[in-house]
C-alpha cells in the first residue's frame, strides 16, 4: 500500500492482479493498462493522473520483489 494524493492505494489492486502474481503477470497487467491510459492514446484529463498511479504501483511492486522496498 502507498499514499498518492492523500489516498491509500494497493499496488496490486491498481494493476488488477493478486499479490502472488508472477513477474510476467504483473508486467502484462501493467502494459495492458499503459495501452489503455497512456495520455498519447487516451485524451481524457484523468488519463495523466491514472498513468501516474499505474507507474507508481508498478514501480512499488518491482521494488518489493527486488527487496529494495522500504516501508514508511
Amino acid at each position: 500500500m502507498y499514499v498518492f494524493n492523500g489516498q491509500v492505494l494497493d499496488a496490486y489492486g491498481v494493476l488488477g492482479i493478486q499479490s502472488n502474481a508472477t513477474e510476467k503477470e504483473a508486467e502484462k497487467a501493467y502494459r495492458k493498462l499503459v495501452v489503455q491510459y497512456h495520455p498519447d492514446v487516451n485524451q481524457t484529463p484523468a488519463a495523466v493522473l491514472k498513468m501516474q498511479v499505474i507507474n507508481i504501483a508498478y514501480e512499488e511492486i518491482k521494488k518489493r520483489r527486488k527487496g529494495t522496498y522500504m516501508k514508511p
